[in-house]
């Protein structure tokens, strides 16, 4: 089913993920985590001011290949804020998540936040990632433009068009519903302050990566061009009449890229020049 515009409050709020899951202590998170699926294992990592329900589009299709993980991050979702919030935090999480749940080394797919953090545990604990796919990520504020990080430090809790994440959050987070202002003052100041890794620390990602954003994505093409560009062995996709909401705008060529870059080794290309192996041109 294609999503329409609008359509995100009523996925997240309907969706069948979920049902199954249940709740652990993730480096001392109450976190809550469903799998299912079969095959080598695949973490999806939601992205920032909502839960793993994004992932309804994409978790179905994916699991016919993979043993699929899914989590709440923290302070999101069904899962517990602790009070400490930023992205070192988040990425100790996920380490610890793969290290105590999944239990093995895994691929990782990120949207927004997600991808972010996904890019860090590449990064820092390459032993634990074999592919990645990262979708409208960005490492530093400045991969966004200043305007949009002003904008998004202004918007108020009650803001109109945060409502389908809002009334979301209410029926999902076990801090209650007042916990929404929580999170957006928390979100903001990372998202707008917080450098996730710096651009050097990208030569260290050993996985193979897959970089997508939309041609309309709020993350800068020139950004996602540096990601591409500071990975070794990576890849780079730009949607086309996509925007930072590109897997829900585009879900069934998201799923069959990700699909294909996880499951298949890369052909060699007709006419190489960043993989020739040769000077690559400025």
């Amino acid at each position: 089913m294609r999503p329409r515009p609008g359509h995100w409050e009523v996925m997240v709020t309907t969706s069948q993920i979920g049902f199954s899951g249940s709740y652990d202590d993730v480096n001392g998170v109450k976190t809550w985590h469903e799998s299912f699926g079969s095959g080598p294992p695949l973490v999806l990592l939601h992205g920032g001011l909502s839960s793993s329900a994004e992932w309804e589009y994409h978790a179905p299709a994916l699991a016919q290949h993979f043993t699929v993980h899914l989590y709440d991050r923290r302070a999101h979702g069904r899962s517990s804020d602790p009070g400490p919030f930023s992205y070192a935090l988040m990425v100790e999480d996920a380490v610890a998540f793969l290290e105590h749940v999944v239990k093995r080394p895994a691929s990782l797919v990120g949207w927004s936040d997600g991808g972010n953090i996904g890019l860090a545990v590449a990064a820092r604990r390459p032993d634990l990632v074999t592919k990645l796919v990262t979708i409208g990520s960005n490492i530093r504020p400045d991969g966004v433009p200043e305007e949009i990080n002003q904008g998004f430090a202004a918007t108020p809790p009650d803001d109109p068009g945060l409502a389908p994440f809002r009334n979301a959050h209410a029926v999902m987070s076990p801090d209650g519903e007042a916990h929404w202002a929580v999170l957006l003052a928390k979100e903001t100041a990372m998202a707008t302050t917080e450098t996730v890794l710096d651009s050097a620390e990208l030569a260290g990602i050993t996985a193979p990566t897959l970089v997508l954003a939309g041609d309309d994505d709020m993350v800068m093409i020139e950004h996602s061009a540096e990601i591409y560009r500071g990975i070794p062995n990576a890849q780079l996709g730009i949607m086309p009449g996509a925007s930072h909401v590109l897997p829900m705008e585009k879900p069934e060529l998201v799923n069959a890229l990700i699909r294909d870059f996880l499951i298949n080794d890369p052909l060699p290309t007709m006419m190489p020049i960043r993989r020739s192996g040769g000077p690559t041109p400025a």
